[in-house]
This record gives structure tokens, C-alpha cells and sequence, in this order.
């Protein structure tokens, strides 16, 4: 079982987080068969057995193979997610099965930009954001034409300009490569895919890149739909329940409840077409009426009869010519825990809201949740330590300001400094007693504070290069800490990272997977 308390960031270059261990793993694929296996649960007339064996049918899952499942959003993607590409390929190997990666291409991305280390001229760390695509706010990956040859080598100048020699020592001209070689695919999924296995490939990774648009839907959808109040009441209370357990008051964190009235219930799902913004579903069933709306456009009408069955369903449905339903994230992890996962690797972000879906499969299907494993690693551009880090920027930060407001701290001019510590002190007893005797005595007030002032600076001409001196080196350790700081972040694209790096975290995946053989 998932222990959720040792899910913590990988602290090292090169370190690796597998939680349970991989000589755990072939146990709980064993127990999540035969949980499944057993489970009493119909989805409208279906059997929940019967539609797990055709939904692994249709994804290439043999009878008797294990299904890895994994995912992540068509996105330039850190080392901690691609440990889970490099270890689910490796143990499906190991395992005689499969990995699956379900590539999200119906969520929308933030920022369409490659976020890339920069070398100014000065030495000054920068950080630069290549622009990629130029869509809409809210538009679906799935929604990205890929991008043509000339965009591509344009992408790739931007990239080489930014990144310098770092360039050539990381995996981006195989990208580069790839991405241009993939510029007559359909659209921008399918050519970062086809990119991202080429540098893969390099690795021997693996995964089987399934598109999430290209197989969810079916009977979980239909029952969703059919049994849409008793779903978002289920849904909510999973909610609740884990912002009790985890003392969270904001009803909105760490995801919305579904909005549920007299009329409307809301589904997590999104409705678009595309080159349209994704919009919330809503079901409003009345007078034996069943209608679906993206917002407040209806998107079709039905009876109520067509939804007691999958077929009937799956008829009804195809009249949704201009809108395409797709999962929200909690949505998409059900449907592929039940329906096709043997075991599901998540991130630690992953793993952690997945208690949420524990608890939604327990109120709404009774059914104890099937098990979940967590991959994650941290990369790094500079594998040393850097030789400055925060606190010795702190400390220079203290130390400049007790140069600059004690500075007879640090002179040590013994006569000409004791007459005007003295004088400093007298007029710091003065502002004392005029603070303490009369609030309104503020002329009296100013002058004592500008007297202080003036005894501070007559103190800093004994030693005019101490403040200097204090400035230059928190500047000094600023800029260190600021290149430190890029040189250790672990969220930058993992083909930027340098050959090194990448090759470390494949090798150390190798070791744990090999050791089980031995």
C-alpha cells in the first residue's frame, strides 16, 4: 500500500523516488486483478469485468499481459515526470507487459512556452519563454496545429540562441530534429509525441503514447451521465471528505465542488469543439427529458430510456456532432484505474490528490479503490552543490544593514568613534523619552531622528569602505545565488538537462529494476 507520508521530492541530483518498492509492485498488480475481477459493479446494463476486457482489448492489452498505466499532458516536461516513462518501460519489460502512457491532449496549457535557461552577456542569469503556439486561452492541446518547418526552425534558432553551449550538450537537437521531420502530422500532440520518443528511443524508453481523446468515453461516461445527481452528490462528499482529512476551509481547493441546483448538475467534465474554449458539462433531466449543456449551450436532447443501456447510450451520443466530451483530471484517473490499469503510476502531486478518487469509487461504486504506485526524480542542470545558497545571501543582507545603521559596530577608530557613539546614544535616549512622554511632539521627534542620522553618517566617514564593502559582496552572493538557483532548479524540460544527467536517471532506474532479478 502507498504510504502518502514518504512521497517527498527527491532532495539530490540524480536521486530517485519509488514508492512501493519495485519488489511490491507484481503484488499489487495481483491484488488490483483480482479486486476487479471480484468486484460487483454494472455500469448501466454492463458488467464492470465485461468493459474492463474490452477497454484493454481496444488500448492492445493482452489477457494475460500487465498493464502499467502512466500520463501527463503533451507539455515540455520535467526529469520527475519522465521517470515515470523510463520505469514504467523498464518494469513492463521486467513484467512481460505493457506501459501506457496517456497523453492528455484534452487539457488546456497555462502558457504555450518552453521555459529555457539563459547565459547573459554580464554573467546574469535569465530565464527565457519561446513562445510555441499562438491559440486562444482555454483551447485544448488536441485543438494545436502542429507547427510547420519554418516555425519549427525558428522555435529551434530561438532555443539554440537562448540555451548557447548547453545546446549541444543536451538532447534538443534530436528534438529539433524530430519535430521537423514531424511537421506534416495532423497536429501538435502527435508531433511532440512523435519527437518525444525520438529522444527517448535514444534511452531505449518505450511507452506505448495512447491520446486520451482517441479512447475515453464509453459505459463510465454513459452511468456518469445517466446517474448524474447521485454522481455529483458522491463526488462532493469525496471532497469534503479529503479537505476534512487534510484541514483545508476554502471550498474551491484543491478543486471546485460540482455545482448542483434544482435544475442543473454539473458533471467533471468539459464540452468543446474544436478551436473552442472548453466549457463545464451540466445534465438537467426533467419529465423523463435528459439534456446536456457545455455552459448554457445545450448540446443535445434525449429520453431519459436512452441512457438505461451502453448501446442506447452510445447511439444517443453520436448525435454530438459539434461538441466533444472529454474527462477532467479526477474524471480520467477513474476511468483508467477501473477500466484498464493494472497499476497506476502517478507523480507525488498525483498520488496525493488521488485520495480523492479513493474516496469517490468508494461512495459511488463500493468498491475498495484499487492500488496506486509513485514515481518522481529530480534532475539538474549543475549537478555540484552550488558553493553559495540562501543563507549566505541572508546573512549578507544582515550584515550590510548593521553596517548601515551600526556602524560603530565594525569601526574601530577608538577616540574620534567613542565621542560619536556617545553623542548617538544621547540622541537615541532623547527620541526614546519624547515617544514615550508626548505623541504629538513630532518636531522635536524629527530632529532627534535627524540628528541620529547625521551621528550614523559622521561615523560611516572614519570607515567610508565598510558600506561599500558589505554592498559589493551582497551583490556578489546574489548573482552566485541567482546562477545557483538556475543551475539547481528540477523543473526545467528534461531533453535540456546535459547527456550526463539524463543517462545517471536511466541507469540508476536500470539498477532497481535489476536487482529484482537478482
Amino acid at each position: 500500500m502507498l504510504d502518502l507520508n514518504r512521497l517527498t521530492t527527491p532532495p539530490e541530483h540524480g536521486d530517485l523516488l519509488i514508492e512501493p518498492p519495485l519488489a511490491e509492485w507484481p503484488e499489487l498488480i495481483e491484488h488490483n486483478r483480482r479486486l476487479l475481477s471480484e468486484a460487483s459493479v454494472r455500469l448501466l446494463d454492463a458488467d464492470l469485468r465485461e468493459v474492463r476486457r474490452r477497454t484493454r482489448t481496444e488500448l492492445g492489452i493482452g489477457e494475460n499481459e500487465s498493464a502499467l498505466l502512466i500520463g501527463h499532458q503533451p507539455e515540455f516536461f520535467h526529469a520527475g515526470v519522465w521517470a515515470k516513462h523510463v520505469v514504467g518501460s523498464r518494469m513492463a519489460r521486467q513484467l512481460g507487459g505493457k506501459c501506457i502512457n496517456l497523453v492528455v491532449d484534452n487539457d488546456a496549457p497555462h502558457r504555450p512556452f518552453l521555459r529555457v535557461p539563459v547565459e547573459s552577456a554580464d554573467g546574469e542569469p535569465q530565464i527565457a519563454q519561446i513562445r510555441y503556439a499562438r491559440m486562444p486561452a482555454g483551447l485544448a492541446y488536441e485543438a494545436f496545429p502542429a507547427m510547420d518547418a519554418h516555425s519549427v526552425r525558428d522555435f529551434e534558432q530561438q532555443s539554440r540562441e537562448a540555451l548557447g553551449a548547453r545546446f549541444e550538450r543536451s538532447m534538443m537537437p534530436v528534438l529539433f530534429a524530430a519535430l521537423g521531420r514531424a511537421a506534416g502530422t495532423p497536429d501538435w500532440v502527435d508531433q511532440i509525441v512523435w519527437a518525444r520518443r525520438e529522444v527517448e528511443a535514444r534511452f531505449d524508453v518505450r511507452p506505448d503514447d495512447v491520446r486520451v481523446s482517441r479512447v475515453w468515453g464509453g459505459p463510465l461516461l454513459f452511468d456518469m451521465i445517466r446517474h448524474a445527481r447521485r454522481f455529483a452528490a458522491c463526488y462532493n462528499a469525496a471532497l469534503a471528505a479529503y479537505r476534512q482529512a487534510h484541514g483545508i476551509r476554502n471550498s474551491s481547493r484543491p478543486i471546485p465542488d460540482l455545482h448542483v441546483d434544482r435544475q442543473r448538475c454539473e458533471l467533471p467534465l468539459w464540452a468543446y469543439g474544436l478551436g473552442e474554449p472548453r466549457q463545464r458539462v451540466f445534465v438537467e433531466e426533467r419529465l423523463g427529458r435528459l439534456t446536456l449543456w457545455a455552459e448554457r449551450r445545450g448540446l443535445g436532447e434525449w429520453s431519459t430510456a436512452d441512457f438505461e443501456s451502453v448501446e442506447a447510450s452510445r447511439a444517443a451520443l453520436e448525435q454530438l456532432e459539434s461538441a466533444h466530451l472529454r474527462p477532467r483530471a479526477l474524471t480520467l484517473t477513474l476511468w483508467a484505474r477501473l477500466l484498464a490499469a493494472d497499476l497506476f503510476v502517478h507523480g507525488i502531486g498525483g498520488a496525493k490528490y488521488d485520495e480523492m478518487t479513493d474516496e469517490l469509487m468508494c461512495r459511488y461504486y463500493g468498491l475498495l479503490p484499487p492500488e496506486i504506485a509513485c514515481v518522481s526524480a529530480t534532475l539538474r542542470l549543475e549537478s555540484a552543490r552550488p558553493a553559495v545558497d540562501a543563507d549566505d545571501v541572508q546573512a549578507a543582507e544582515r550584515l550590510l544593514r548593521d553596517v548601515r545603521w551600526n556602524p560603530q559596530r565594525h569601526v574601530t577608530d577608538g577616540r574620534a568613534l567613542l565621542s560619536l557613539q556617545l553623542e548617538r546614544d544621547d540622541q537615541i535616549a532623547l527620541a526614546s523619552q519624547l515617544r514615550r512622554e508626548n505623541h504629538r511632539r513630532r518636531t522635536e521627534r524629527r530632529a532627534a531622528f535627524v540628528a541620529i542620522r547625521t551621528l550614523i553618517d559622521r561615523i560611516h566617514v572614519l570607515r567610508p569602505d565598510l558600506l561599500e564593502a558589505a554592498r559589493s559582496r551582497l551583490e556578489r552572493l546574489a548573482a552566485e545565488g541567482q546562477r545557483a538557483a538556475v543551475g539547481q532548479e528540477r523543473e526545467w524540460f528534461f531533453a535540456l538537462l546535459p547527456l550526463p544527467a539524463l543517462e545517471l536517471l536511466v541507469a540508476r532506474c536500470d539498477q532497481r529494476v535489476k536487482s529484482l532479478s537478482t
